[in-house]
């Protein structure tokens, strides 16, 4: 359903649950809607008026891949709102207002291989932040105000795209 002037989405008993695909992009949703998909995979809410997310925003979602939350009005992010998304494998949040990030946020994301944040209000991220995402292959922190990396990206194998261009970078 994109590229309408969705406002809200209301889940009813006779939804059929088996969508493995929802793309709600370029609407003007100002959350996430709260939705019962167990089988969903992809899952895309980017181009909205989405300002906050709550930790219980996915837990019926538990199977999503792919979640495009990039180019709504996010400020922050609750510590627990990926906890339940153990299959993740691409987060994009780029294109909002985020400043910080918690030091544990993505550790129940085993399966995380693409993050992009860029294009954010981010300053610093701690050296324990992908302390658990031993398979992401690309980290897309471009266009933020970070100032200090501390060498945590030495502990991601896999890593093969580390874009830190067009920040406040003053030491390594």
């Amino acid at each position: 359903m994109p590229n309408n002037c969705l406002q809200s989405i209301r889940s009813s008993k006779n939804d059929i649950r088996s969508f493995k695909t929802l793309d709600f992009r370029y609407n003007k949703l100002a959350q996430i809607p709260k939705l019962d998909y167990p089988l969903l995979s992809f899952y895309d809410l980017s181009r909205n008026s989405i300002n906050t997310v709550s930790k219980t925003d996915f837990t019926f979602t538990k199977d999503v891949m792919f979640v495009n939350l990039s180019n709504n009005n996010l400020r922050s992010l609750p510590q627990d709102i990926l906890k339940d998304l153990h299959l993740l494998r691409e987060l994009n949040l780029s294109h909002n207002l985020i400043s910080d990030l918690f030091e544990n946020i993505f550790d129940e994301n085993k399966e995380l291989e693409k993050l992009d944040m860029s294009y954010n209000q981010l300053t610093k991220l701690s050296k324990f932040i992908f302390n658990m995402s031993d398979k992401l292959e690309v980290i897309n922190m471009s266009n933020n105000k970070i100032k200090y990396v501390d060498l945590w990206f030495g502990m991601l194998n896999r890593l093969k795209v580390l874009r830190l261009e067009s920040n406040d970078i003053i030491e390594l």
